[in-house]
C-alpha cells in the first residue's frame, strides 16, 4: 500500500537534506498539501513511509534517515534526487507495492461534441492509502466555482505540452482510476504520443467494475454507477465534479473487490478484464 515512486522520492530528499524534515514540509513538497497541520500530515505520510529501511520519525524533529542497525540490509545508496531519476533502484522497487488505496482519480472533457475528442480539460485527484491528496485541474486557466471559464483559453482545442507533462508528473507510478478509459485516458495517451512524451499508466475502469460488481449495463453512465452505490453527486457538471464522483465510487467498490479475495493491483487489473 506504499507507492514506490513516492517512497523513493521522499527517501532521496531525506538523504539529500542530511537532517530531519517535518510532516508538513514533506506533505507540502510531495503530496501538494499546503495547509495541513503536523498531525494530519503525519497521519497521511505514516502509511507511505512505514517499513522503509532507515526512515524514522520523532515527535520533536520529524522524519529523518538513520542508517539501519548492523545486520540489517540498508536501502541502495541515493546520491541525489537527480541521480535517483536517472538510475532507478530496481531491487528496492520490486520490494514495494501499490495497494488498492493508492491511485489517481482522473476525469477529462474533450473539445468535441458531448466532451468527446482531444482532451481540453482534465482533473486529477490523487489518493495515498485511501487518503485524499491535493486536487489539480489542468490547464491553468481552470475556471471558477460555476464551471470552466470557457473563454479564458483563447479557443484552445487541446492540452499544451506543459499540461501533458504535469499530468504525467502527477500520475507517476500510480494507477489511474477513471470511468471509461477509452474516453478519458486514451485521448491523453495519444496526445502524449504526438508530443513525444511517454505515458503508459495502468488504468482501473470504474465502468468495468460497475458492470462486474453491480450488474450495470456495459455502457452505463457515471451517474448510474453513483446511484447504484448510493453516492450523491456533488460539484460542477464537468470533469471537476466527475473526478470526485469516480473516486468515491471506486473507494466504495474496494470493499466488494476485497470480498472477492482481490487484494492487489495486479489481481484487480486481471479481474476487470475478465471476459
Amino acid at each position: 500500500m506504499r507507492p514506490p515512486a513516492l517512497q523513493e522520492a521522499i527517501l532521496a530528499h531525506l538523504l539529500d537534506a542530511g537532517g530531519a524534515r517535518t510532516s508538513r514540509d514533506l506533505a507540502s513538497r510531495f503530496l501538494r498539501i499546503n495547509a495541513g497541520d503536523e498531525a494530519t500530515c503525519h497521519r497521511l505520510l505514516a502509511p507511505v513511509l512505514s517499513g522503509v529501511d532507515g526512515v524514522v520519525y520523532s515527535d520533536a524533529a520529524g522524519w529523518s534517515y538513520r542508517p539501519p542497525a548492523r545486520g540489517r540490509a540498508a536501502p541502495p545508496p541515493v546520491a541525489s534526487s537527480a541521480a535517483t531519476a536517472e538510475e532507478p533502484r530496481s531491487a528496492h522497487r520490486e520490494a514495494l507495492s501499490v495497494g488498492l488505496g493508492d491511485f489517481v482519480a482522473l476525469a477529462a472533457d474533450g473539445a468535441g461534441p458531448g466532451g468527446s475528442g482531444s482532451v481540453r480539460t482534465v482533473s486529477l485527484l490523487p489518493f495515498v492509502a485511501g487518503e485524499e491528496c491535493q486536487e489539480e485541474h489542468l490547464p491553468s486557466w481552470a475556471g471558477d466555482e460555476d464551471g470552466w471559464n470557457a473563454g479564458a483559453d483563447g479557443g484552445a482545442t487541446g492540452l499544451a505540452r506543459e499540461d501533458l507533462e504535469a499530468v504525467i508528473e502527477a500520475v507517476g507510478d500510480l494507477p489511474i482510476v477513471c470511468h471509461r478509459a477509452g474516453r478519458e485516458v486514451e485521448p491523453l495517451r495519444r496526445a502524449c504520443a504526438d508530443a513525444g512524451l511517454p505515458f503508459h499508466p495502468r488504468v482501473i475502469s470504474a465502468a468495468k467494475l460497475g458492470h462486474l460488481l453491480q450488474g450495470l449495463k456495459a455502457n452505463h453512465a457515471l451517474l448510474d454507477l453513483a446511484a447504484a452505490l448510493g453516492i450523491e453527486g456533488r460539484g460542477p457538471d464537468d470533469c471537476r465534479g466527475r473526478v470526485r464522483l469516480v473516486a468515491a465510487a471506486y473507494l466504495k467498490m474496494t470493499a466488494m473487490i476485497e470480498d472477492r479475495g482481490i487484494d492487489s493491483l495486479e489481481a484487480l487489473l486481471e479481474y476487470q478484464d475478465m471476459p
